[in-house]
């Protein structure tokens, strides 16, 4: 029976339609961060350079590791030299170096009245210093500018985390946070073990959790639906009568819930291995050793976790929420009598998950997660997860357990 109950839920039609509308979804909330991250020639820069940290100094940045790392920084100068001196419009302003350029760029950007006209001398100055900047972050030049911003950035950030750590505790950084965030941030990343010098750019913690935020609401919305029409077909039918006629067909929710959640299982894993591979082609996967927590603004987190297993426990969030909104959907398939009747109450329970979905994974287990926000409770992101779980098991529950007390007269 099960297979048979497999069947009818794996419809051509109803793949066909998940398909195109997964498409759709993919183009309007998930493409962007596969396609545009790191976003911009200096985000590109952040990025490579992080990742050319891991690669040489591994997941931390000791102390005798940043003054090799503060070293480079003349040999990237020196680099940018040889391509300033390359170019005919820096020589033609009789530019001969990276600081000569900047001091020129400086003087250019303090036209305020610029309006495109390149006939007045300031403002073709203007113009030509911002076509000097643009040959500097091109391929031609390997993004020299980038790069060097990027170095200079996160040599600014590591002279801030040892020298003021404690005090940022006290400051602006921590300002909305109580006692127990305080507590937390100075044992875990000020303690003996100095976690605070983990190497992980910003924008990995937070590009992967938004777009696991948006994949979590593509998957309740894929569950929902391939699950909701079965039962309700079975009902507008008239099958129900006839599978209580046997013995053997009584039993016949139960399989019809088993066959249900293990849809809902090869669902999960489908979405979770398309487009998370596809996530996984924009190159985080060499932070995955790296800790949650680095001096690089990453902001304070609950756990120190790895990323890589971060990103395993979100994972997990999605299978529990899944299976918990798969319960839902066969509580109310049951007590739906027609299509509409079944939209009106699903629709409800997809925009509230699909709200709780996006706050819960965006930045999960970090202090600026927008759930942790609003009730102060650590780690209430898995919570609010087996809470999800619960409701759903409780509802699945009463809806196979009532029938049989109703054909028994209990």
């Amino acid at each position: 029976m099960l297979r048979e109950e497999l069947k009818k839920i794996w419809s051509p039609w109803i793949l066909l339609v998940i398909a195109a509308l997964g498409a759709v979804f993919y183009w309007m909330f998930l493409a962007f961060s596969i396609n545009y991250f790191p976003n911009g020639p200096y985000m590109q820069a952040q990025f490579d350079v992080a990742a050319e940290m891991v690669e040489i100094y591994g997941t931390t940045l000791e102390q005798d590791e940043y003054e090799e790392f503060t070293a480079s920084l003349s040999s990237l100068v020196s680099e940018a030299d040889v391509y300033i001196q390359a170019n005919s419009l820096a020589q033609e302003y009789g530019i001969t170096s990276y600081g000569e350029y900047l001091q020129f760029d400086n003087e250019a950007d303090d036209i305020s009245d610029y309006s495109g006209d390149e006939s007045d001398l300031a403002q073709k100055r203007y113009a030509d210093a911002q076509r000097i900047s643009s040959y500097l972050i091109s391929d031609e030049t390997n993004n020299i500018d980038g790069r060097i911003v990027a170095v200079e950035l996160y040599i600014q950030q590591y002279e801030v985390w040892r020298e003021n750590g404690i005090d940022i505790l006290a400051g602006g950084r921590l300002s909305y946070s109580g006692d127990q965030e305080y507590a937390n941030a100075l044992n875990r990343f000020f303690g003996e073990e100095e976690a605070w010098r983990n190497i992980l750019p910003y924008e990995i913690t937070q590009t992967t959790s938004t777009y696991m935020g948006y994949l979590l609401v593509w998957m309740v919305l894929s569950a929902c639906i391939l699950i909701a029409p079965v039962l309700v077909k079975d009902r507008m039918r008239n099958i129900r009568p006839l599978q209580w006629s046997s013995s053997r067909g009584r039993g016949v929710l139960k399989t019809q819930f088993a066959a249900i959640m293990l849809s809902v299982l090869l669902l999960t894993t489908i979405n979770l291995v398309i487009f998370g591979g596809l996530f996984l082609t924009n190159g985080v996967r060499t932070f995955f050793e790296c800790r949650m927590f680095s001096f690089m603004m990453t902001g304070y987190s609950w756990v120190n976790w790895s990323f890589g297993l971060w990103c395993c426990v979100l994972a997990v969030i999605c299978y529990l929420v899944c299976f918990g909104v798969g319960g839902v959907i066969f509580f109310l398939s049951c007590h739906s009598g027609n299509y509409i009747s079944m939209l009106l109450k699903v629709i409800p329970i997809f925009v509230v998950c699909a709200l709780l979905a996006v706050n819960m994974l965006t930045f999960a287990f970090y202090y600026n997660n927008t759930i942790y926000q609003q009730i102060s409770i650590p780690l209430i992101e898995m919570m609010a997860a087996g809470i999800v779980l619960a409701i759903g098991t409780a509802l699945s529950a009463i809806a196979v357990i009532r029938p049989k007390r109703k054909d028994l007269l209990i």
